[in-house]
């Protein structure tokens, strides 16, 4: 059997009070139909007459909208469970999703188009391969995916000292051949550290990075043995080709000497840690 219940909407137009109809009908089974003869929407009003939000087909005739009134300049807009919203947009139109899951293993970035539309991110990873001009600089090594790696400044240092403290070896901390930034963290906090080649790489800011750092010995052979590519790519973007002369590592041999590398025939040598030699920043991403 069908029931209707028929309820009394009061509103306002041209500040005349017209007493209209709201028709509530169910039907059995079949959905709550609710049917005014208001073309545009449901209002809601407060107790004492206030507008606060409407219900219906107010941007167009085929969209269906809930929201604040025009007036209501301070009211939000929420989806909520149990009584807590979940889902919350401002009168600005600033949408907050009040409650999230865990990003899984498998979750993808989300962007925004110009038009306010939430877009999926390419699942496929950017690759590099050595030679490119990227991350900052020139990439002259890859991981096996081609996602990570290693890129080295397009200019050099010039004539800079190891470092100024010879009177004590920094130790195993600043002696590794593969990793060059934490050798040159233990550089640069050596007591007694004012100046070195660490320092010149730690404080560079350049291309949107300020993560550089002092080559290990073997980081600095792989920038030799990809010479090449790096000059050419170097030079194609405003910077320097790297010189036939002596590079520093940020490996320490002992308290006196540090290795460096010739870039004329590729061989790493160790020389007192005064000695001014040139510098060539990595860092990696």
């Amino acid at each position: 059997m069908k029931s209707i219940i028929i309820l009394t909407l009061a509103y306002l137009i041209s500040a005349i009070s017209i007493s209209q109809q709201l028709i509530v009908e169910h039907n059995g089974n079949d959905p709550v139909e609710i049917k005014t003869n208001n073309t545009q929407n449901v209002s809601l009003y407060t107790t004492n007459g206030v507008r606060k939000g409407y219900l219906g087909l107010f941007s167009g005739l085929n969209d269906m909208d809930f929201g604040t009134a025009i007036g209501n300049d301070l009211g939000k807009v929420n989806l909520t469970t149990k009584g807590v919203p979940r889902l919350s947009v401002g009168p600005a139109g600033n949408v907050k999703i009040l409650v999230m899951d865990p990003a899984t293993a498998s979750a993808q970035q989300v962007a925004r188009e110009p038009d306010g539309t939430l877009s999926l991110m390419s699942s496929s990873a950017t690759t590099y391969a050595v030679g490119d001009f990227a991350q900052g600089g020139v990439v002259f090594w890859v991981s096996p995916s081609g996602e990570h790696g290693k890129v080295v400044s397009i200019y050099d240092v010039v004539d800079v000292p190891w470092s100024n403290v010879t009177s004590a070896a920094i130790g195993n901390s600043a002696r590794s051949n593969i990793n060059g930034a934490g050798n040159t963290v233990a550089i640069i906090t050596q007591s007694g550290h004012i100046r070195s080649a660490a320092q010149h790489c730690a404080d560079l800011a350049y291309g949107g990075y300020d993560d550089w750092y002092l080559p290990s010995k073997d980081e600095l052979n792989q920038v030799y043995l990809n010479r090449a590519a790096i000059n050419t790519t170097a030079t194609a973007n405003g910077g320097e080709i790297l010189i036939r002369s002596f590079y520093w590592s940020s490996s320490e041999t002992t308290s006196l000497i540090a290795c460096r590398q010739n870039f004329v025939d590729g061989s790493q040598t160790f020389i007192n840690k005064i000695a001014n030699q040139r510098v060539r920043p990595i860092r990696a991403f």
